[in-house]
């Protein structure tokens, strides 16, 4: 029979293609009882449907000659096996008539498989076999025709139809062979001989999923008509994009941590977070100022309390006294703490394999554990004992809460489902709260009215936290939900897919509120005004949109850009909306109608890289690839002033937070500071041996950070545009080091060998490998500069502020001036001598005496071996260094009436340097 191409006209399509499979390979326990399998045909539906089509390829032909589609949608995949018969049923006849591409899942099950020989050749006997592809997941094609050392006849993959034409009368010719073997996408796994088919438990690693990718990829340039080098690569550049915002995203996220753990003065945890947050994004300037500061701060403090397990810690919380710490750990155990001593408060809380997760009750009075060994478990916190038998799931439970009553407990498992207990007896209040795959996260509405579950099922669900009823249908979407919040007033939820749409359903009944918000491309960012009576949503597809938080409705018109999107915002006062694109514009709007309040703000080049208000909402700043940024005022659009000129693309512009200064970055290795009234430059210009990616103010407006391509971060004061820190290729390592441990690839804390601490230490002896920031951080505090870039050295600044504590007339200056004396050398003889004054101490007495003895004794910074103090003259300077802080410890004794203890201290300073008359002059007032 003539397989001459019939492939009828356009409209009478519906589907992209037709996935031709065995649902035996569809399944992820299959029939012969072998499980950990994939199933194929979900996978790839989901894979065709929602891939969309690079911008680049959309004024080309599909390979059917029709214009290209932004996404394969639909594609047909039937969800039952065919009746019992040989012929096909109706549906899947039409179904086939109506799909351009066939794409057959080839196995044996499917090449023994009758129906699917049946799809292959009616679909050719349509005059369509040059549409035909196919997915070789296991097996080997054609070895019953042509036998292969390692495999026997029932290997083979290919189904006759597919091998083989058909006669005349339409039947399969099997005396005769194709030309061609179909298009072939092959996912087998290639890592040892014969080739075998993936499992489900490995399509996560790198390689797998590589090779699944670019499998996909194969497929669709089929559907394309393109050649898969173009589309691999394009497909790269994308997923390289995508890496780098995912990796931003996270950068955020270790930031956010970070601030936590040093909000509970957890620092090995917070200095690792940071330095992953570095990891992640080298240009996260909050995680870089941050670091900064903190190694500044913190270079002097003592040792700090480690709370040890056997293996890596997966979470550590205080109690909500703050009295106690509780930590979970891979070794199998939870353990309880005392927060003062770093002490164990009882036996661990043994489980038989990873505890997840660990948290108290609202109370203190309970610990909540969860555990891969399946079970949840309650104990008591004070005691250790557990109080009821364990929460059972069928698989691994990945997190645990209490009810903000702390009367229920809900966890939730890898077993597809959430589930409710009594805290008090351990009972379970209601059935299981089931998806159709893992569950990812069960939390608590604040007022412990409902519970939402999260799944991997593409669905979130709201359920009656009292009954354990669903309140309403799953929250479904067509691909993973990206990300779901409440609104504002918690009565509305809204999520966001990759399936193009954001969705917006009312919390109470679990109803969709509106129509999906839908856009052509991906959802890159939602958000609410500040009112939370608006949803702003961007897309790649070239719109923004504005809705109505409380009907769903769009509110105006899409607001477009020739271009992609670079950002949208909102005013600070909710009523203008402000975006950045790159077809060379920033477009402002009128929040409440959407339509443009002046004309575009142009540049000379395509990119538009930022579009800022200033403080007050009054004025606009732009940053272009046109080598200047441009201020504008917000309500008449017209320039306030001369653009301000850079010799390469501008990639950044920021108001300071009062609104008088402004900060640009530029590609031609500066940042610049500008007066936001006359234009004219404050100081030099910021300078960095490459490009400088961006340039933030602190909050406070008195410094400024530069992130550049020189691989370095540099901390500026605002006023003067002197240096005074620079971050090096070696920050993340100092950060890990001050905190002594850091975030495997596992995402779990591990401690950095004392080994590699040890290297360090000999490469800062020889002074070659070492960077200043390095050396000042291991430099002896008595000696050492207030920071790399400062003349001052610590005991400097220390008597500078002790005696303004003691001369000042104002208590804030003076506790101020504790405070930052504190901060840069906490365990100073002079700070303890003040912290004994303030009773600051259990045991002021004692502090007093530790801090004499620490001023009477031998320092061992004048010892030239340990201080590396060969010049005499800088000898002479610690001498006298140390003489006047005894001169300072005695008026503080003084003061605190410890005559005896002044006595003994001025007489140590009047013995290295007997000439000063001020020691003699008290000495003599204390009567000796």
């Amino acid at each position: 029979m003539s397989e001459t191409a019939n492939h009828g006209p356009a409209a009478d399509y519906k589907y992209w293609a037709f996935i031709s499979y065995s649902h035996q390979d569809n399944l992820a326990v299959r029939g012969d009882g072998s499980g950990d399998h994939i199933p194929w045909a979900n996978w790839l539906h989901e894979q065709l449907e929602t891939f969309r089509v690079p911008d680049g390829y959309r004024d080309r032909p599909a390979a059917t000659g029709e214009p290209m589609p932004e996404r394969f949608f639909p594609a047909f995949r039937d969800e039952a096996e065919l009746p019992t018969s040989h012929d096909l049923g109706g549906q899947i006849r039409d179904a086939l008539r109506r799909s351009r591409f066939l794409i057959v899942i080839a196995s044996p099950r499917s090449a023994a498989s009758r129906y699917v020989n049946e799809e292959v050749r009616y679909f050719r006997q349509l005059g369509r076999g040059n549409r035909i592809l196919t997915l070789i997941v296991d097996g080997e094609p054609n070895v019953r025709l042509r036998p292969k050392a390692g495999w026997t006849s029932a290997d083979d993959c290919f189904c006759p139809a597919l091998v083989h034409p058909l006669s005349d009368d339409g039947r399969v010719d099997k005396a005769a062979l194709l030309p061609e073997e179909p298009i072939a996408a092959d996912a087998r796994v290639k890592d040892a001989e014969p080739p075998r088919e993936m499992r489900a438990s490995e399509r996560d690693a790198s390689s797998r999923h590589a090779l699944l990718d670019f499998m996909k990829l194969k497929i669709i340039a089929g559907l394309m008509g393109v050649g898969l080098d173009e589309l691999v690569q394009r497909d790269k550049r994308r997923a390289e994009e995508e890496l780098r915002r995912v990796r931003r995203e996270a950068s955020r996220t270790e930031f956010l941590f970070a601030r936590q753990l040093l909000d509970l003065e957890d620092y090995p945890k917070a200095y690792a977070r940071l330095s992953k947050a570095l990891e992640n994004d080298p240009n996260n300037s909050a995680a870089t100022v941050l670091g900064l500061e903190e190694i500044r701060r913190k270079a002097n403090r003592g040792a700090l309390r480690q709370y040890l397990h056997k293996s890596s810690v997966r979470s550590a919380v205080f109690s909500p006294d703050g009295a106690r710490i509780l930590t979970a750990s891979s070794d199998h155990t939870a353990r309880l703490w005392d927060a003062a001593s770093g002490q164990p408060l009882a036996e661990s809380l043994r489980h038989e394999k990873h505890v997840c997760a660990a948290v108290f009750s609202p109370d203190g009075a309970r610990i909540l554990t969860a555990s891969l060994d399946n079970t949840a478990r309650l104990w008591d916190a004070a005691s250790g004992q557990p109080l009821a038998e364990p929460l059972r799931h069928e698989e691994g439970v990945l997190s645990a809460v209490f009810s903000p009553d702390g009367a229920r407990i809900l966890t939730a498992s890898r077993d597809k489902t959430a589930r409710l207990w009594d805290a008090a007896s351990g009972q379970s209040l209601a059935e299981p709260f089931r998806h159709a795959d893992h569950v990812n996260s069960a939390v608590f509405s604040p007022d412990g009215a409902w519970i939402l579950t999260a799944s991997y099922d593409k669905t979130a669900r709201l359920w009656d936290a009292a009954s354990g009823h669903p309140l309403a249908d799953p929250f479904r979407h067509q691909y993973v939900v990206h990300s779901t919040v409440f609104s504002p007033d918690g009565a509305r939820i809204l999520t966001a897919s990759g399936d193009g749409t954001a969705r917006l359903w009312d919390a109470a009944s679990g109803q969709s509120l509106a129509e999906p918000f839908r856009h052509d491309g991906v959802v890159r960012s939602t958000v609410f005004s500040p009112d939370g009576a608006r949803i702003l949503t961007a897309s790649d597809d070239k719109t923004a949109q504005l809705w109505d938080a409380a009907s769903g409705q769009p509110l105006a018109e899409p607001l477009r850009h020739e271009g992609g999107f670079r950002s949208a915002v909102f005013s600070p006062d909710g009523a203008r909306i402000l975006t950045a694109s790159f077809d060379k514009t920033a477009r402002l709007r009128d929040a409440a109608s959407g339509q443009p309040v002046a004309e575009p703000y142009r540049h000379d080049a395509p990119t538009v890289n930022s579009a800022v208000f200033s403080p007050d909402g009054a004025r606009i700043l732009t940053a272009s690839d046109d080598h200047t940024a441009r201020l504008r005022d917000a309500a008449s659009g017209q320039p306030l002033t001369e653009p301000l000129r850079h010799e390469g693309w501008v990639h950044s512009a920021v108001f300071s937070p009062d609104g008088a200064r402004i900060l640009t970055a530029s590609g031609d290795g500066t940042a610049q500071l500008w007066d936001a009234t006359s234009n004219q430059p404050l100081a030099e210009a910021l300078r960095h041996e490459g490009g400088v990616h961006s340039a933030v103010f602190s909050p406070d407006g008195a410094r400024i950070l530069t992130v550049s391509e020189d691989h370095t971060a540099r901390l500026w004061d605002a006023a003067s545009g002197q240096l005074l820190a620079e971050d090096t290729p070696r920050f993340r390592l100092l950060l890990e080091i001050a905190g002594t441990r850091r975030l495997n690839p596992h995402g779990l804390l591990e401690p950095i060998p004392p080994a590699e601490i040890e290297r360090l230490r000999r490469e800062f002896d020889t002074g070659t490998e070492m960077n200043r920031l390095l050396r000042w951080w291991w430099s002896d505090p008595f000696t050492r500069i207030v920071h790399p870039s400062s003349t001052i050295t610590i005991p400097e600044f220390v008597r500078c502020r002790i005696r303004e504590v003691l001369d000042g007339t104002k208590d804030e200056v003076k506790a101020s001036a504790l405070k930052d004396a504190r901060a840069a050398f906490p365990h100073h003889p002079l700070v303890l001598l003040c912290l004994a004054e303030q009773g600051k101490h259990g045991d002021p007495a004692w502090l007093a005496q530790h801090a004499v003895s620490r001023l009477l004794a031998e320092p061992h910074y004048l010892t030239p071996l340990a201080s590396r103090v060969t010049d005499a003259d800088r000898t002479h300077e610690l001498t006298l260094g140390l003489a006047e802080d005894c001169f300072l410890g005695a008026r503080l004794l003084i003061r605190q009436k410890r005559p005896a203890l002044a006595r003994q201290v001025l007489a140590r300073a009047l013995k290295l340097s007997p000439e000063n008359t001020a020691y003699r002059h008290l000495l003599y007032e204390l009567g000796s």
